[in-house]
């Protein structure tokens, strides 16, 4: 069953804003790290930060151009917050290496 674009976006800017408790708990384990940790992951703290602002925005400027418009950004937006949550995984496997 095909989902309206206004749910998809609901459902989107769920799943978006819970990677703030994500972002939240990075942000405390890098404050507990140390100085030398802390600094190397804050600026990709911040381009993680960065990347959900703009995940957030194309989901926003999304119009309704019809249906073929409406798949390819469904498809592309997914593959986007794909890559969004696979970033912050990583970020989170090579945290706990250090």
């Amino acid at each position: 069953l095909s989902k309206t674009i206004e749910e998809f976006k609901a459902e989107s800017v769920l799943k978006i804003n819970n990677i703030d408790t994500d972002i939240a708990g990075l942000k405390i384990r890098m404050t507990s790290a140390g100085d030398k940790i802390g600094t190397i992951y804050k600026d990709e703290i911040i381009r993680l930060e960065h990347s959900k602002t703009l995940l957030l925005t194309k989901l926003e400027e999304f119009k309704d151009e019809g249906e073929d418009k409406w798949a390819d950004f469904k498809n592309e937006f997914l593959n986007d917050l794909q890559g969004f949550n696979k970033a912050i995984k990583d970020f989170v496997e090579n945290f706990k290496k250090q």
